[in-house]
This record gives C-alpha cells, structure tokens and sequence, in this order.
C-alpha cells in the first residue's frame, strides 16, 4: 500500500507540470478539490461499513493523485502570481507558514479526531472542509494562466471602488486613454516637462484613476472573472 501511495504521487506530479500552462491553474484546482473531496467520502463509507481494504487503499491513492495534480503544486504556483510585488515576499511567507501550522495540526489532532468521532467521522468532517474548497475556488479563485500582473492587481481591486489605485496601474491606464487620444506625451513621466506642477499631476492621476475605474478595472473583471477559463 505504501508503495502504492508513492508511485501515485510521483505520476500524477509529474503530469502537473505537463497540464499547469495547458489546462490552466483553476480548471486543475477544481479537479483536485472535486477528486480530494469525493476520496474522502468514500474513505469515509470503507470504514463505515467495514468494506474490504482494498476499498480503502484505492481511495487513499484517488486522494493523493487528486491532491499532486492540483492542491500539491499549484497552490505553490498561483501565491507567486496573484500577490502585487511590494507585499509578495511577506505574503507568500505568511501563507506558507499559515499552510504549515494547518498541516502540522491536523497530523498532530488527527489520532485524537479518530478516537472522538470515529475514523469514519474523522474523514467525513475533512470531506466537509473539502466541499468548502470547491466552493471557494469555484467562486472566488481566478485563472491566473497568461495573464500579465497589471490584469491581476486590477482583478483583486474590484470591489474597492473608494480605494487608491496603484500608482502604476494609474498611470498605465491613464497613457493607454491618452494613446488612444492622440496625446500619449501627456501622461509619460519620463517625457514630462520638469516644470510641471502638482496640480498637474494630481489632475493627471485622478484622471487616471478615472480611466482605471472605466476600462483597465472592467477589462479585468471580464478576462478574470471566476466563471471563466
């Protein structure tokens, strides 16, 4: 069984790597979360109804194959693409120390769960969290797969309608409008008279910020919202 387990793993991370650019990180997160959940549950019913070992031992690998070609790696994956560079290092730091106390928890309360609720409790309460995975990806988890960084941060200021852009964001939606006008000059700094004063720039941001509301924001929203892949 051991060895069964293994030699799952290792194929389906393997195949991971081959699917993330071709079938995109959300298509492979719902497939995971459906597959992990499903697993559980028939974990579950092997030990509820004192089905044969084998029942349990296919189960346990349809768990780990679930698991390797999405939850495993593209988690990994989709934290280093969906953060904004000023906060990404913390971030990602803070996910992953949050996703290592989780797992040590779990394996630590997992004898202790058995013996509360039962094995078959146990994997019923961890198909529960499973149900709340797919949900969660299927509502709120974008596709992040050829997307550039300025699409993603509009993506994830959607629902700030009062908040400051970032100044970057600003200014490239801003050019992109002036472009389109015939006066890119206008909004390039590098370009900009020094003399330029600070009313300028602040009317030159809040009419970028304007033109984020109205074209880079809803740009955003419709090439990554969650109902699309």
């Amino acid at each position: 069984a051991t060895m069964a387990v293994g030699g799952t793993k290792t194929a389906f991370i393997l195949l991971a790597t081959f699917l993330l650019d071709r079938a995109g990180r959300r298509v492979l997160l719902l497939v995971s979360t459906v597959g992990i959940t499903l697993s559980l549950v028939l974990l579950g019913v092997s030990f509820s109804l004192a089905l044969p070992a084998g029942v349990a031992i296919f189960a346990q690998c349809a768990y780990v194959s679930f698991f390797s070609v999405g939850l495993g790696p593209v988690t990994w994956v989709l934290v280093s693409e969906i953060y904004p560079l000023s906060i990404r290092a913390k971030a990602i730091g803070l996910g992953t120390m949050l996703n290592r106390l989780v797992s040590g928890s779990i394996a630590i309360s997992f004898l202790s769960l058995s013996q509360a609720l039962t094995p078959a409790g146990t994997f019923y309460l961890f198909s529960g969290v499973g149900v709340l995975s797919v949900v969660f990806v299927a509502t709120l988890v974008p596709e992040t797969r050829g997307k550039t960084l300025e699409q993603l941060e509009s993506f994830f200021f959607r629902s700030g309608r009062g908040r400051r852009r970032p100044k970057h964001l600003v200014r490239a939606a801003a050019a992109a409008a002036a472009a389109d006008r015939g006066g890119g000059d206008d909004v390039d700094d590098d370009r900009r008279p020094l003399t330029a004063g600070a009313d300028d720039e602040e009317e030159e941001e809040e009419e970028g910020q304007e033109t984020f509301e109205m074209s880079a924001l809803d740009e955003a929203r419709q090439t990554l919202r969650p109902g699309s892949i």
